[in-house]
């Protein structure tokens, strides 16, 4: 057989791997730089097209959270790595809730016996913060009072509602609000009570629905 003969029929059959689905070295790479999350890491949370990972273990392994959509390659930054030798202080992420490309989610900083938290609202696809929002904090391990988020929704454009559970000094029992906010303008706070549901925040379109000392209440999400 001719040395232009074989290579003929050599480049034939890369043609049929490559079309039967048997990607090349270069198809691979491509491959793997749209793995979401990427190999070796920890999913913390996901949704349909988000994902939240981190290459550590544990809330205070000092790594990075960082957050990729499936199929699309790069990533973005939620929690940057802490530095080692910091001190006793630092910060710590808990995923509050998604919708699509948008994420909501809390960072608490904290230091010995004291911190406070903010609530965060990024669009992963756009890799950008849309708002952040102070939403709680504690004193002296929460003796000296507390504030915290119990409960997110998250609507399709990114404005955000939340029920927050607050304690001052001495006080036996909690009480609770209800809050909503747009992606600019101020926070508005819609109800307050001991009787609201911590857990009763839903979504549906643009209507928020919590419990009130067992009624159901509503309102327009920004």
């Amino acid at each position: 057989m001719s040395r232009s003969r074989a290579s003929w029929i050599l480049g034939g059959l890369a043609a049929s791997l490559t079309a039967a689905g048997i990607a090349s070295a270069g198809e691979t790479g491509a491959i793997a730089a749209r793995r979401c999350p990427p190999a070796g890491t920890h999913l913390i949370a996901h949704g349909r097209i988000l994902r939240v990972y981190t290459s550590g273990t544990g809330p205070l392994s000092g790594h990075a959270v960082d957050a990729c959509l499936a199929g699309r390659p790069g990533r973005m930054t939620l929690l940057a790595a802490r530095s080692p030798g910091v001190g006793l202080g630092g910060r710590s992420l808990s995923v509050e809730a998604s919708s699509g490309p948008l994420l909501a989610y809390s960072v608490t900083s904290f230091g010995v016996d004291s911190g406070s938290i903010s609530l965060v609202i990024a669009d992963v696809a756009a890799r950008r913060i849309l708002r952040e929002l102070a939403v709680g904090h504690y004193v002296d391990a929460g003796f000296g009072g507390s504030e915290r988020v119990l409960k997110v929704v998250l609507g399709a454009e990114g404005a955000v509602g939340w029920i927050a559970e607050s304690k001052g000094p001495g006080q036996a029992s909690p009480m609770y609000s209800v809050h909503v906010a747009a992606t600019v303008g101020e926070p508005r706070l819609l109800d307050e009570g001991e009787e609201i549901g911590s857990g009763s925040l839903t979504l549906t379109g643009r209507e928020l629905h919590w419990s009130h000392a067992g009624i159901e209440r509503s309102a327009r999400l920004l």
